[in-house]
């Protein structure tokens, strides 16, 4: 978990873990449940850790968006099962999301955390064909 500034405001960085649960509920946890030794990404803002408990079927996907000097937003989509593997990695770049690595049958776990975060408006495509 993580949001953080740069010195001079012109870069950012935000983590956000949504959990997907097997009856189709979606949790969003931005705020981090116990501060941890895991360092920011820039000086100003907040890091830590959020305690999950995963049941079978549940999901877990780890967002993370970067946002550079000119405005641009790029980040990457981490699924991780209830065995606790990643089983999917997704980029998101120039408002397109494409499969990097992994099972592209998880690709409804992103979806359904970039609509719970309100990204899916800024989406355009998502290619999960190799």
């Amino acid at each position: 978990m993580e949001r953080s500034v740069s010195r001079t405001g012109k870069h950012a960085a935000t983590r956000i873990v949504v959990v997907v649960r097997a009856s189709g509920r979606v949790e969003v946890y931005s705020r981090p449940t116990r501060q941890s030794v895991a360092a920011k990404t820039y000086s100003r803002g907040y890091a830590g850790a959020v305690d999950v408990d995963l049941g079978p079927g549940d999901v877990l996907v780890v967002v993370r968006l970067v946002r550079g000097p000119s405005g641009r937003v790029s980040g990457a989509f981490s699924v991780v099962d209830s065995e606790g593997r990643e089983v999917l990695r997704a980029v998101y770049r120039r408002l397109k999301v494409r499969l990097s690595r992994g099972d592209p049958s998880y690709s409804w776990a992103v979806e359904r955390a970039a609509a719970a975060l309100g990204l899916d408006k800024y989406i355009r495509r998502y290619n999960w064909g190799r």
